[in-house]
């Protein structure tokens, strides 16, 4: 073999060795932020290395983010490493999908992160395409930020089930939280869902307190199935008639539609028709009480609709709003990926809705 291929080998062998053991001494702690680290003659002198491998492994480190270098100070662990501040909000899509398969309450996980990030020390990036493809930019970026070890941890907008062949769900050492609706049955990671069935009791108890008499409820594929027997009996209850007629299905991405379905339903020629309307998506608020309006009819029917706080959807008239509140739902998220980067097991939990009134308390 070639004498100066040799020496190429060992040098980069003692590269990765000095990048990689002064990184795991910095995630470990026993260099703690903000610490010294030794010179880099007393680093060359314990590996037996160069200062140029030196120096190339200390480069590297402070370009991921674990290292700086400060004139007559020497070079010391960052205040805020990454792997203990730098976040990842990973979405299995793009913004550009249109608005089913890209929800209001992704904006608002997104308006959230940038707000925590831009206070800091917490860094929150957004990373999109987050799919199971290698070949995504997100999975791509995501891939890199593992690999290197500048991931405090990882936050996604939805079920990461595509993800269950890239071997990451399972890593223990890397803490992982997930909005699905019912908890994680691959993996290692905590799960918490909107809970959707408190909604429902909750937008039922107000509307009875109203002494409304007829229900009318508007959603969307997904919720109908999972709803509909719990809307009904619910309503029954609270000594409401609510006909199946009523209990309409709307697509999100046809959500216009939703004005002519209000304005028929609830116009003056029907003979019988419903005083209390539900919306449990706030993609068809818009469109659904501006039929209310064409049908003159919006001092005659409550309504209570779906909120992603606080980013409440565009409404021309007065309805009381209950949902999920952002930022909130973020923070919860950041206390889940703290317990189990503490060793604590996954958990699931369920976020209650708020009305408009109660977010600052909930928060």
């Amino acid at each position: 073999m070639d004498i100066f291929f040799k020496i190429g080998i060992s040098m980069a062998s003692r590269y990765d060795e000095i990048r990689d053991s002064l990184r795991s001494e910095i995630i470990s702690g026993k260099i703690s932020p903000g610490q010294t680290i030794p010179t880099r003659v007393a680093i060359q002198q314990q590996y037996g290395a160069g200062p140029m491998t030196v120096n190339r492994a200390l480069i590297d480190l402070q370009d991921d983010g674990f290292l700086e270098a400060r004139r007559g100070q020497g070079t010391r662990v960052v205040d805020y490493p990454p792997h203990l501040y730098n976040y990842q909000l990973a979405f299995g899509n793009h913004p550009n999908v249109g608005e089913e398969m890209w929800p209001r309450f992704y904006n608002v996980l997104v308006q959230a992160a940038a707000t925590m990030d831009a206070k800091g020390p917490l860094r929150m990036k957004c990373l999109y395409g987050v799919d199971g493809h290698v070949d995504s930019d997100g999975m791509a970026q995501l891939s890199r930020l593992v690999e290197s070890q500048r991931t405090a941890g990882i936050i996604f907008a939805s079920s990461p089930h595509k993800l269950e062949e890239s071997g990451l769900l399972d890593r223990t050492d890397i803490p992982k939280v997930a909005f699905r609706t019912g908890r994680g049955t691959v993996g290692h990671y905590s799960t918490i869902a909107l809970d959707m069935s408190s909604f429902v009791e909750k937008a039922l108890d107000h509307l009875a307190t109203l002494n409304c008499k007829r229900l009318a409820v508007l959603t969307v594929g997904g919720l109908i199935e999972r709803y509909s027997q719990q809307l009904m009996h619910g309503a029954k209850a609270r000594g409401m008639e609510m006909q199946p007629y009523w209990n309409l299905l709307m697509s999100q991405k046809e959500a216009h539609s939703a004005a002519n379905i209000t304005h028929l339903l609830f116009n003056p020629s029907q003979t019988k028709r419903p005083d209390a309307l539900i919306i449990m998506d706030d993609n068809l608020v818009e469109h659904a009480t501006s039929g209310l309006i064409a049908a003159g009819v919006t001092d005659q029917v409550k309504v209570v609709a779906h909120c992603n706080f606080p980013w409440p959807a565009p409404s021309p008239i007065s309805i009381r709003r209950l949902g999920f509140d952002g930022p909130q739902a973020l923070k919860f998220s950041l206390s889940q990926l703290d317990l189990l980067r503490e060793g604590h097991q996954p958990t699931h939990h369920d976020l209650k809705p708020v009305f408009e009134d109660e977010v600052s308390v909930y928060s």
